[in-house]
This record gives structure tokens, C-alpha cells and sequence, in this order.
């Protein structure tokens, strides 16, 4: 099959190499904005292409990474019977305008938080002193991405963030702050509904994740099942997560919605699916459900670094390499150890081509196996200034027998040392 890749953010060579690994034909643009001619170099069975609306015809799938640019281009090619696995602007609407999401979620039968809107910010800081009550800030004019979001510590520090922040191009919102765990849920939609299982996430600082996916899911039945109609009208396929927090009553309430992938969650999808990484996609585009992927909880953890470009990635063995996601990597020949361990050779290995070198991911029946093996890893690479965070799942001790107990992330056990 001949994939063409639309890599938005500079975090599509992954699923670059696996999908040649696969036996297809790959060509990877990567946009001008996170891209630099370092990334991706030396890497056999991938194209590296500058314009890939001139592939778009050659392409059996056209598979996007994210959604910050080319959705109305990617929108004539789908139009016209291209085989598109991505987001539309109509979709990504549900994750830009705050308003018109909590409108689609509530059309669909889903509650949302209580929010009011204000022209300025000015007119939103004088509400917060009335009230002197804590809220989540979202702005709502047209800007790129997502929504400008702060989720306030107290009533005088949003004041203080209200003055220091520059003002969006329209209105505002304040939304009252729902007090519980954060669960996110993912799902993909296919041309005719839903394809594959559910996929549930926590997410930490630094790019770390524990991702799963599971047969039943309790918050995407009571939530991101609803929108199914919705995303169906708006032409989408590809990922969709519907974040929520899960008050003390059991009760989700959504907070955002993100049309497209979220990484490195991704990542630690790639690496839970089975059998071909790709060839799914272009199946969901014909109607068909092949999606297949591990149950075991995964563990993501991003390796990131501050020496520059070109320092060498030791440890990337044979038997590492399956866990580890490249992103910002090339291929260099440069000094390396002599396998009887006496002397230096130079050899062709990986490279870092940029800041976010890596994600790590590990799998395991627990959170406490997952998150060993991730980190067993981790620890057998060393690149030069490099840092992965270290406390991703701990929490979960804490929070999983709660949302066990109100029927949540049942499939997520924590585990013992």
C-alpha cells in the first residue's frame, strides 16, 4: 500500500519506519514549521517529500499526524474520493470553539460545567472579585488551535493571570471548575461509525502517559459514544478524545475535546496495535472494523534533551528499538563502543535531530509492570543532556480505587511493586 504521511508537528517518523517495516510504499512530509532537514535523515524505506499535495494522488491512505494545518486542502482531496484518515474543519471546530463543543455535547445528551461569557477580559476579572469563586478560563474567538485554557488555584490568582495575559480576539468564558480524577477516552471513527475498541488515558507533565485499551469503557459509553452522529455529519475520521473529570458522585464532566491524536499517547498506541499499523486506517475508510490492539496497559515516556542536534543516541539495540518511538532523530555514523567492549568504531546509529528525542513505551497486565518495563528501557539509553520524567503512574494509586468504585477504568489495575 502507498501511505502518504502528513506529519503536522514533526512526531509522524514512527509511524513512518513501522509502516515501511509493514511492506508499504511512505512518503512523510513534514510542515516547514517543525521541520528541519536533520529530522528524519539516514532512515532507510521513508521519502521524505517537501510538497505532498502532489502525492495525494499516488497515496492508497492519507494519514495525518495532527490537525493545526491543511484541513481545508485535505478537505477537497476527501471530497473527491482520496482516501482520507484525518480531521475536517468542521470537526476540529468541536475542539477550538469552546462554545459550539459544550453545544454539540450538549445536543448529544452530555452535561457540561456551568460557564459564563464576558466581551472582555477586563469584564471577566470584575466577575471573579464579585464572586470570588475559582474557574476554568477559556477563551472563545477565533484562534488557532485549542482554546486558550487556564485552570485556576484560587480567585486572586486567575485576577492575576487575567492581567498579565494578553487578551484573545473575541469574547471569553469563565466555566465553573469541577473538583475529581481526570480520565480521557479515545476512540476512532471510521466512514461508517466507530472502528476498534476503546482507548482510556491518564496524562502527566513532560509528555508521560499510561494508555489502555479496553473492550468497555463506562465514560466513553456515558460520553464520546453520544458524539458519534455528530462527528459522522462533520465528515471526521481519524481519533477523537473526549477528556473529562469524574467528580465524587460519579459523575463525568468533559473538559475538552481534541479531533486528531494526541501524543505521545499515539505512540503508545503504535505500540499496542497488532499486525499491520496502518493498514486499519484505509479499512475504517471503506466501512470495515480490522483495528486490533494489545489490552496490556501501556506506559509512554518521553526522552527529551538540550545538547543540540547530532549527539549520538546510544543503546538503541535490536531488541530496544521496538519500544522506542523516534521523533526528533537522524541517522550519523559517529564514535561508538566495539562490541568486545575494547577500542571505538564508527558505525551508523541514531542521532538526535532536535529537542523531543524519543517515546519510550513499555506494557504490562499493572501499572506498577508497565511503567518498570517503560523505565527498564529508558535506562538502557543514554544520550548526552537527556531527561525523562520519572513519577508517571504513581498517582494512579491513589485515584484508581476511587474511580473503581464509581465503575470507571475497571480495566486499569495499579499493581504491586
Amino acid at each position: 500500500m502507498k501511505v502518504l504521511i502528513i506529519d503536522q508537528d514533526g512526531t509522524g517518523l514512527s509511524f513512518a519506519l513501522r509502516a515501511s517495516v509493514a511492506g508499504h510504499s511512505v512518503r512523510w512530509f513534514v510542515r516547514p514549521k517543525s521541520n528541519s532537514n536533520a529530522l528524519g535523515g539516514g532512515f532507510k524505506g521513508v521519502e521524505k517529500i517537501d510538497n505532498w499535495v502532489a502525492s495525494a494522488g499516488w497515496a492508497d491512505l492519507i494519514f495525518s499526524t495532527g490537525n493545526s494545518d491543511y484541513l481545508e486542502k485535505l478537505e477537497f482531496f476527501s471530497k473527491r474520493g482520496h482516501p482520507v484518515f484525518a480531521a475536517t474543519p468542521a470537526s476540529v471546530r468541536l475542539q477550538t470553539n469552546a462554545l459550539e463543543s459544550i453545544q454539540s455535547l450538549v445536543d448529544a445528551g452530555v452535561d457540561s460545567a456551568p460557564y459564563s461569557i464576558f466581551p472582555t477580559m477586563q469584564a471577566a476579572e470584575r466577575h471573579v472579585i464579585k464572586t470570588n469563586e475559582r474557574y476554568v478560563f477559556k477563551s472563545i474567538g477565533d484562534e488557532e488551535g485549542s482554546p486558550r485554557t487556564y485552570v485556576s488555584q484560587s480567585p486572586a490568582d486567575l485576577v492575576a493571570w487575567l492581567r498579565r495575559t494578553a487578551p484573545p480576539k473575541g469574547g471569553v468564558m469563565l466555566q465553573q471548575i469541577v473538583d475529581g480524577v481526570k480520565l480521557r477516552v479515545t476512540r476512532f471513527m471510521g466512514s461508517t461509525g466507530w472502528v476498534g475498541p476503546y482507548n482510556e488515558s491518564f496524562t502527566y507533565p513532560a509528555g508521560t502517559v499510561i494508555s489502555y485499551f479496553t473492550p468497555s469503557s463506562k465514560l466513553g459509553n456515558s460520553t464520546l459514544d453520544k458524539l458519534a452522529d455528530a462527528l459522522l455529519a462533520r465528515g471526521h475520521r481519524g481519533a477523537v478524545t473526549l477528556s473529562c473529570v469524574v467528580d465524587a458522585a460519579g459523575k463525568p464532566w468533559p473538559t475538552a475535546v481534541t479531533c486528531g491524536l494526541s501524543w505521545p499517547t499515539a505512540n503508545v498506541m503504535l505500540g499496542a496495535t497488532r499486525g499491520d499499523p496502518i493498514r486499519w486506517m484505509r479499512d475504517a475508510l471503506d466501512g470495515k472494523d480490522t483495528a486490533t490492539f494489545t489490552t496490556d496497559i501501556g506506559c509512554g515516556v518521553s526522552l527529551s534533551h538540550s545538547d543540540g542536534a547530532g549527539v549520538p543516541i546510544y543503546g538503541v539495540t535490536r531488541g530496544v528499538a521496538v519500544h522506542v518511538h523516534p521523533q526528533a532523530v537522524q541517522m550519523l555514523r559517529l564514535p561508538d563502543t566495539a562490541k568486545d567492549g575494547k577500542g571505538i568504531v564508527e558505525r551508523d546509529m541514531w542521532a538526535t535531530a532536535g529537542s523531543l528525542v524519543a517515546v519510550v513505551d513499555g506494557f504490562g497486565s499493572t501499572v506498577k509492570q508497565a511503567t518498570k518495563r517503560a523505565y527498564g528501557t529508558v535506562d538502557k539509553l543514554y544520550v548526552a543532556g537527556g531527561a525523562a520524567h520519572r513519577a508517571v503512574g504513581d498517582v494512579l494509586q491513589h485515584h484508581l480505587p476511587k474511580l473503581h468504585a464509581l465503575g470507571y477504568a475497571t480495566h486499569c489495575n495499579y499493581g504491586t511493586a
